[in-house]
């Protein structure tokens, strides 16, 4: 079964359209344990990050609004490097600083008597982790798919820049 985990992504001081694009709802805000990303979280990311390029974040926001599927697929398309590269800087943090697996030798030298708790709280940090490692690897092939993309858009535009040059 494929379980949902909430991706911890937080925004500080949410505006209204982050608040529509769903980024208060932990129901939305979801990793799931096979490694996919609920749109809400690529929607609140991608808004986000439009806050760089303001014309942009409106157009994306009026398609939302709107139904506007193919502008706002094509906003999507246009940022999904920048979006995943975020998304998997967060997963990397998640995994330095959350979830932590002691060693065996840690292990050890804890009295399990005394910590009741321990297994269950180990078996949630692991599955945990292993969401967020699925997650990030997910992230991870499509950062590389887009920079092959981007690759090939530029040495075919030099090409057609050499082509028309000569």
């Amino acid at each position: 079964t494929v379980e949902e985990v909430f991706c911890g992504v937080a925004i500080n001081g949410p505006s209204d359209e982050q608040i529509e694009l769903g980024c208060t709802d932990r129901s939305k805000m979801i990793y799931r344990s096979d490694g996919a990303i609920a749109n809400s979280v690529w929607d609140t990311v991608l808004y986000t990050t439009l806050s760089q390029v303001p014309e942009e974040q409106q157009l994306f926001f009026e398609a939302y609004k709107s139904g506007d599927a193919e502008q706002f697929q094509a906003l999507h398309r246009k940022y999904r490097l920048e979006v995943a590269a975020a998304l998997r800087n967060h997963a990397e943090q998640v995994l330095a600083t959350e979830y932590r697996v002691p060693s065996d030798k840690e292990l050890a030298s804890i009295n399990i008597k005394e910590h009741r708790r321990l297994n269950m709280i180990l078996r949630h940090n692991r599955f945990m982790r292993r969401v967020f490692e699925t997650v990030k690897a997910r992230l991870e092939q499509i950062i590389s798919m887009e920079v092959d993309k981007r690759r090939k858009l530029m040495q075919e535009e030099e090409e057609e820049d050499a082509s028309s040059d000569s």
